[in-house]
């Protein structure tokens, strides 16, 4: 017998197998810190992630008020709430309508008008102060534009309508003018049992760590750069276009809404980012606001059929 075959078939039968504690600790450690380097790599894609919910179910909540407005015939729309000490950021929208349009305390309800076509003198017969106040809308004769009232005794035309010729504004040549009148009340939002009754949506927050940018949202081209704590507020008319919207003109603020009302011929884009790039009191650490990102996204509204579209940021 070959003794020395037996011996290394022994040994190799005693040969130990597996690994240690110690040799298990190590591949851990091993790969605790290769992850540990490789976080930071995903954390753009969550950051990515965290707008692109907020745009879409901010997109949504819009086309719902536009459909309500198709839907009960009365202009509905959304008001972004600036955020209390910062109001370049809003995580907070919320569903609004106008109140139905007041023509009066009785049939025979007047208002008396003269003076500048852009800027008539109002005297009414019978109308309640309630709805006669700075920032209603009122119309005159049952036609034409929607004037906006900056008194009980005056209003003056949009932004947008300045450049209309005089025949659209003004249905008298000389002297005074007494028709009938309709005021429509600046958008309000209801209380949360009343919004249920009616089918409005309860107000929407947004996603945790996004923002809705009030700051770099524009019109057309134009930032809104908003530095106030009025609403921000978009309207959309009983046939689906925008209407008359708050807070989007950048001429100057007033008004019961604490916006100048302007109905928009350009699209609006509402930009949905980062809370931390949203704060124009504070820089990132990166330095780059929501608009400089491809972590952004844009809410995109057409204003002539109120349509809204998401669209990915693209950084200039």
């Amino acid at each position: 017998m070959d003794y020395t075959v037996m011996k290394v078939s022994l040994h190799n039968t005693n040969r130990r197998s597996g690994v240690t504690l110690i040799e298990m600790l190590v591949v851990v450690a091993i790969m605790m810190f290769m992850l540990a380097i490789a976080a930071p790599m995903f954390h753009p894609d969550q950051d990515n992630q965290v707008a692109r919910d907020t745009a879409r179910a901010l997109n949504a909540y819009i086309q719902e008020a536009r459909a309500k407005a198709i839907a009960t015939g009365r202009p509905c729309g959304v008001a972004f709430i600036p955020f209390e000490n910062f109001p370049s950021a809003s995580v907070l929208a919320q569903q609004v309508e106008c109140p139905p349009l007041y023509t009066g305390e009785s049939y025979t309800s007047k208002v008396t008008v003269s003076g500048s076509a852009t800027t008539p003198s109002l005297s009414f017969n019978d109308a309640s102060a309630n709805w006669t106040k700075s920032g209603n809308l009122i119309r005159l004769g049952g036609r034409g534009v929607w004037y906006e009232m900056t008194s009980a005794t005056a209003c003056k035309l949009q932004s947008g309508d300045t450049t209309r010729p005089d025949t659209e504004f003004r249905p008298w040549t000389t002297g005074n003018w007494t028709t009938t009148y309709e005021i429509q009340a600046a958008p309000v939002a209801q209380a949360k049992s009343y919004l249920q009754s009616i089918g409005m949506a309860e107000p929407l927050k947004v996603v945790r760590g996004s923002a809705i940018d009030l700051y770099y949202s524009k019109v057309g081209n134009t930032t809104l750069n908003n530095s106030t704590t009025y609403p921000i507020i978009v309207m959309f008319t009983p046939t689906g276009e925008l209407g008359v919207c708050y807070g989007l003109a950048t001429s100057g603020r007033g008004g019961r809404t604490g916006a100048t009302a302007s109905t928009p011929s350009d699209k609006i884009h509402i930009l949905c980012g980062q809370w931390d790039r949203a704060l124009t009191a504070y820089a990132p650490e990166d330095g780059k606001r929501n608009h400089q990102t491809f972590d952004s996204y844009w809410i995109v509204i057409d204003p002539s059929t109120g349509i809204s579209t998401i669209e990915q940021n693209i950084p200039n």
